[in-house]
């Protein structure tokens, strides 16, 4: 809950897994141009910005984000840049303009319907977003529990 951006990267590469970043002034996360990132099982809600921003990156180093939730950041979800990445079981809702901007790539496992958290942003068994993560997924979710525990990943930071 700082007065600037939460977590802001201007060099080298990212790696941010099973965090919490909220309540900050600004962007919850900001990855800048030519920053690699490997960024999973992470909540990133209640900011004052968007949630989080993805600067361009063409480089050899990763550059994943997946299998985290991004709620209720005050401007937007998720922005990419105009060549866009690819957001794997990314659950994105409630955020103010727009969950995801048209320039990041979603695929089925992406969701941005109403998730139904219980407390701390874990999801509920009548949460849409239970076995829709997609088939592969990483070995943990955001509170060391294993993945999958139904017939698929849920998406999000959260395995019900």
């Amino acid at each position: 809950g700082g007065r600037a951006a939460g977590i802001s990267a201007s060099a080298g590469t990212l790696h941010l897994t099973r965090a919490y970043v909220l309540n900050h002034a600004e962007t919850g996360l900001a990855v800048g141009h030519g920053v690699a990132f490997d960024i999973t099982n992470t909540v990133i809600a209640g900011n004052g910005s968007s949630g989080v921003t993805l600067g361009s990156y063409t480089g050899t180093g990763p550059a994943r984000f997946a299998f985290n939730t991004v709620v209720n950041n005050s401007y937007g979800g998720v922005v990419c840049p105009a060549m866009g990445h690819t957001l794997t079981g990314t659950l994105g809702h409630h955020n103010g303009t727009f969950d995801v901007n048209p320039n990041c790539i979603t695929n089925v496992t992406t969701s941005t319907v109403a998730a139904m958290f219980g407390s701390n942003f874990h999801l509920t068994a009548s949460s849409p977003c239970v076995n829709a993560g997609g088939p592969t997924c990483p070995a943990d979710d955001i509170d060391g529990e294993a993945r999958p525990k139904g017939t698929a990943c849920d998406c999000g930071a959260d395995e019900f």
